[in-house]
């Protein structure tokens, strides 16, 4: 896990940071449009595509190779498997340049 050597008691004080975020199916870049944000070890993921959008909120792990945490459907929309409200875990995993 990445360690917070920051002065901030908490994720919520902490400076926040953009993050590149890209989602693959089957191999291949969807066409969601994401943005994300880290603080200290806390990362939140938006997903957008065709009317649906998720929220992954997690934690960093494994020295950045992982982030765990809680996925949630604010709106369902074509092609979701999600319905609206539900909530779930997930687990991503980093991919480098030459992975994707």
């Amino acid at each position: 896990m990445l360690e917070n050597a920051s002065p901030y008691s908490d994720s919520a004080t902490l400076p926040r940071s953009k993050l590149d975020v890209h989602f693959l199916f089957e191999g291949q870049e969807t066409a969601a449009k994401c943005s994300g944000q880290v603080a200290g070890d806390q990362v939140t993921i938006i997903e957008e595509e065709q009317g649906t959008r998720n929220s992954y909120i997690g934690t960093v792990e494994q020295g950045g190779l992982l982030i765990r945490g809680t996925v949630r459907c604010e709106t369902s929309g074509r092609g979701n498997t999600f319905e609206e409200g539900s909530v779930g875990s997930f687990v991503m995993r980093r991919l480098h340049g030459k992975d994707r």
